[in-house]
């Protein structure tokens, strides 16, 4: 499966704008409107790379079951109830995410490296609007 970044940077808007310090995977899974195995599946796998990369991080893990996700020898999917937040990085990366300019940069890129690189360029723009006084 291609990494969708556009479904990426809605899970993490998704999250950040929850009133809540955390978000349960069912109430993220309904307003994120995913309403069939195909989007649950791309759901799914989102949400283990972000995972991998340090991005979320569940608030009541279980080794079992990671992230409450469970993906089955069939390739069918169970999703247990779990909590998830975003990490330091993971506000780091949507902030990048949120600017159009550094979005559209990152698109083609491997997601480890989009992190780095959307870091890295958030980091440069801060900086300049520093040096503007305009920050």
């Amino acid at each position: 499966m291609k990494l969708d970044y556009k479904f990426i940077k809605e899970i993490l808007l998704t999250v950040e704008e929850y009133n809540n310090c955390a978000i349960e995977n069912f109430l993220l899974i309904k307003k994120l409107n995913i309403t069939n195995e195909i989007l649950e599946k791309k759901f799914v796998a989102h949400i283990l790379v972000m995972t991998d990369l340090g991005l979320i991080k569940s608030t009541n893990p279980n080794e079992h079951v990671p992230m409450g996700l469970l993906i089955n020898h069939d390739e069918s999917i169970d999703i247990r109830n779990s909590c998830y937040r975003l990490t330091a990085q993971g506000y780091e990366f949507l902030d990048a995410l949120k600017k159009d300019n550094i979005f559209n940069q990152l698109v083609d890129l491997a997601l480890p490296t989009a992190l780095k690189i959307g870091t890295q360029l958030l980091t440069q723009t801060i900086w300049e609007k520093i040096k503007s006084g305009s920050l």
